[in-house]
């Protein structure tokens, strides 16, 4: 499942959100199940340790998607590998404000992932969600 979160559709909608102008921060997150009435990552406890929150670069909105460049994450070499990974949390930076979630099943996932000591999540035809 790969969708908005209540509090981001409606800032979309009034316009207090701005998928290209505001930063937006990507983490991994373990076990945490979709509750779309979550508004602030800080309501969020299952982090994967080991790799910190990356930022989304260049992003921009192409056919109705929020489209961004891959996401490389370095592993730590401390708290749990990759393969722990359910799901990418995708949260404004400013305020911490839940955007989407991105199911990382690899029947639902819209990117493919490199694993090395480091990893990669390279979105499917640059699309993040499709909004």
């Amino acid at each position: 499942m790969n969708r908005l979160y209540d509090v981001a559709a409606e800032a979309l909608l009034d316009a207090t959100l701005d998928l290209v102008g505001d930063a937006l921060t990507v983490r991994m997150a373990d076990t945490i199940p979709f509750d779309p009435t979550q508004a602030n990552q800080s309501e969020l406890t299952d982090w994967v340790l080991g790799a910190g929150p990356m930022g989304l670069t260049n992003c921009r909105i192409t056919n109705r998607a929020l489209c961004a460049d891959p996401v490389p994450f370095t592993y730590s070499g401390s708290g749990e590998p990759f393969s722990f990974v359910t799901a990418l949390i995708i949260y404004r930076e400013l305020d911490g404000m839940l955007v989407a979630y991105i199911d990382t099943r690899p029947d639902l996932a819209p990117f493919s992932i490199e694993v090395a000591s480091d990893l990669t999540f390279t979105w499917a035809n640059d699309e993040v969600i499709v909004l």
